[in-house]
């Protein structure tokens, strides 16, 4: 026997949609056994076991899966705040390019992040590994910074000193062969 079912808002008496009533899941398998679909091997408490089976490798993937990240999450990880001044008067460079590089064994690690600072010259990350960490900073109309620091403590701030380009020579200058860098500027 059905159950009438009408759908919400429906203003008509008539049932419209007919949907058979559910029966327990023992039942069903009760009368697949009687029917022989299924065959005399598999009893309720088969049909148990497999239910826990499958619940226990899904259990057993979720921790496959979410174990590298509890163990990420109990490494120590550092608060950077950078501050980029000129080195010249010590105001600050805004919209300078602050690169964090991971350095492993004395390389240079694929990927990394790009900050950029404000118009106080600030920026900062939170959550970085301890560890090496190579820093560049470039700025327009300033000479490329490139350091690297060791990150071992949870709060660091560092302030980075831009230096003006130096000036460009050429052998093929007649002129200023042999001289000094410093005399250029003066003539």
């Amino acid at each position: 026997m059905s159950e009438v079912v009408r759908p919400p808002g429906h203003l008509l008496p008539s049932p419209i949609v007919r949907r058979p009533r559910q029966r327990p899941v023992n039942a069903l398998l009760a009368q697949a056994q009687a029917e022989f679909l299924i065959g005399d091997d598999i009893s309720p408490r088969t049909a148990y076991n497999e239910a826990a089976m499958k619940r226990i490798a899904v259990v057993l993937v979720l921790v496959a899966v979410f174990l590298p990240a509890l163990a990420a999450a109990g490494q120590k990880s550092s608060d950077l705040k950078f501050v980029v001044v000129r080195d010249y008067n010590g105001k600050p460079v805004r919209n300078a390019s602050v690169i964090l590089h991971p350095v492993e064994e004395g390389k240079q690690d694929r990927g990394g992040y790009q900050l950029k600072t404000d118009l106080d010259g600030r920026t900062g990350f939170e959550g970085v590994p301890y560890g090496t960490l190579r820093i560049q900073v470039l700025a327009q109309g300033f000479q490329t910074y490139g350091e690297d620091y060791e990150v071992n403590q949870p709060t660091m701030e560092i302030t980075i000193k831009l230096k003006r380009p130096g000036g460009q020579y050429s052998v093929y200058d007649e002129k200023n062969q042999g001289a000094a860098p410093d005399s250029k500027k003066d003539k």
